[in-house]
């Protein structure tokens, strides 16, 4: 019996001829003849890697890539087992394929932990013509991460700026990955007519939000970031989150001059000037007072601590003229001390 096990890595059939001389249980030798064998050509496929995003697919023709590539270019059809470095949290449940096909690996992982993970491919190649079976062989793919962020609230007073760093959101213990990353994103305004939004940023970005919006009307005006964020090693895009600022209304009054004779004062600032000629903020007060004649009317006390208290300094002015005391005043809004 001729049991001779014969291996073909070429790309093609070779044939093995046996010429057999038959000699009889007498030692009678009688004429040679032959005995062709096909030997058709098993797959070779040799260890390759790959690289792909979070929810990016993968698209890695075995054919294409490796057999012909970097093995014999026999056409094969494969199986393949598919195990993850980390199957806690990326998993390859329902990603073998038991079938031999053709077909590309066009899977896709969802990669949101810090660091990357490694998919392994143990593929088995068998010949499209006599399904001769060739030796398995690794493919590796590695699944980079994708920024992780939840959804932020911030609150800053008119007029200061938001000096807000989004990678801080991607920090944030819990909720985040902590992938070092960069940003783009669309800003709207909940009342765009008082309270324009700031510009969009459309190129990924470390710099920090830094916009400055005034409110002088007299409730809270929301700015929505809508970030999606880029890793900075491997361009991966994180999914979308928001980030919104409510921007407090600032205190609004105008300047006034009240005639009054040597008398005590009796001013209400917030009800003779930011509820009738501001925006009717409620606030708290600071001030500060100078006199156009100091030595004959001197000014009275400075107001350093803020209240709500009204104006009621007295004065008396025996000079003749006219002396001019100027209150400058400082609105604090009582809610948010925005000033």
């Amino acid at each position: 019996v001729i049991n001779d096990i014969l291996i073909n890595v070429t790309g093609s059939n070779q044939v093995v001829v046996y010429t057999i001389t038959p000699t009889s249980a007498n030692s009678c030798v009688g004429d040679p003849f032959t005995v062709s064998v096909t030997v058709r050509p098993q797959p070779i496929g040799l260890a390759d890697t790959d690289a792909v995003c979070s929810d990016e697919q993968i698209n890695y023709n075995i054919q294409t890539r490796n057999i012909n590539l970097l093995g014999n270019s026999v056409a094969s059809q494969f199986t393949y087992t598919v195990i993850s470095s980390d199957p806690g949290n990326v998993s390859v449940a329902g990603k073998n394929r038991p079938v031999a096909s053709s077909a590309p690996i066009t899977d896709t992982y969802t990669n949101t932990t810090s660091a990357n993970v490694l998919i392994t491919y143990t593929i088995t190649p068998f010949s499209t013509t006599g399904n001769c079976q060739g030796a398995p062989f690794d493919v590796v793919v590695t699944i980079h991460p994708e920024p992780l962020g939840p959804n932020t609230v911030a609150q800053r007073c008119s007029d200061v700026p938001v000096n807000f760093d989004l990678q801080n959101v991607i920090n944030t213990v819990g909720t985040g990955n902590s992938v070092p990353s960069k940003f783009k994103y669309s800003v709207t305004s909940n009342n765009p007519l008082a309270v324009p939004p700031g510009p969009n940023r459309n190129v990924a970005s470390t710099a920090i939000i830094n916009d400055v919006y005034t409110n002088i009307t007299n409730a809270d005006v929301e700015i929505t970031y809508t970030v999606t964020p880029v890793s900075l090693a491997d361009d991966c895009e994180g999914s979308v989150f928001t980030f919104k600022v409510t921007v407090h209304p600032e205190p609004v009054g105008a300047n006034v001059v009240d005639p009054v004779c040597s008398t005590a004062l009796n001013y209400n600032i917030q009800t003779q000037n930011i509820n009738t000629l501001g925006n009717a903020v409620p606030s708290v007060f600071t001030y500060t007072v100078s006199s156009s004649d100091p030595i004959n009317v001197p000014p009275a006390p400075d107001r350093v601590v803020a209240t709500n208290l009204p104006i009621t300094d007295s004065y008396t002015n025996s000079t003749g003229v006219d002396v001019t005391v100027t209150y400058t005043i400082t609105p604090f809004s009582s809610a948010n001390n925005c000033e």
